[in-house]
Parts: structure tokens; sequence; C-alpha cells
């Protein structure tokens, strides 16, 4: 790991006028490594929301499908 971040100084130092794509893709996987991952609270609010945009979704389909059924029964008849 402390090879990883001379390298990653190396590298920073170097190219850092040079190269900001370089620089801004280091300091993207620094930060990845630095975090620990999502607990299990975040995952629950992520669950949580999704099913909250289905429920909505499923909920206005279902709707505008009833109206055309409904349409299409009224002309039937």
């Amino acid at each position: 790991m402390e090879r990883e971040n001379q390298i990653t100084d190396d590298v920073m130092d170097s190219s850092h006028k040079e190269k900001p794509m370089l620089d801004l893709w280091v300091k993207v996987q620094n930060k990845m490594q630095a975090d620990e991952g999502a607990s299990l609270v975040e995952y629950a609010l992520l669950l949580v929301l999704i099913a909250v945009v289905a429920i909505v979704v499923i909920t206005q389909v279902g709707e505008n499908t009833s109206g055309t059924f409904s349409k299409v029964n009224e002309s039937l008849k």
C-alpha cells in the first residue's frame, strides 16, 4: 500500500500540469480506495427509494391502462 501511495504521489507531482485527466483519475482511485464501502443503512435507503419510484410508476401506468381499457370498452358497446 505504501508503494502504491509513493507511485501515486510521483505521478501527481510529475504530471499535475501536463496531464489533468490522469490527475483526476488518480484522485478518483484514491478516493475509492479510501472509502470502506456502503453500509447496510445506505443500501436500505437505496432500496426504499427504488421501491417508492417503482410504486409510483406502476400506479401511474395502471391508471393510464385502466383508462384506455375503459375507452375501448365504451366504444365497443
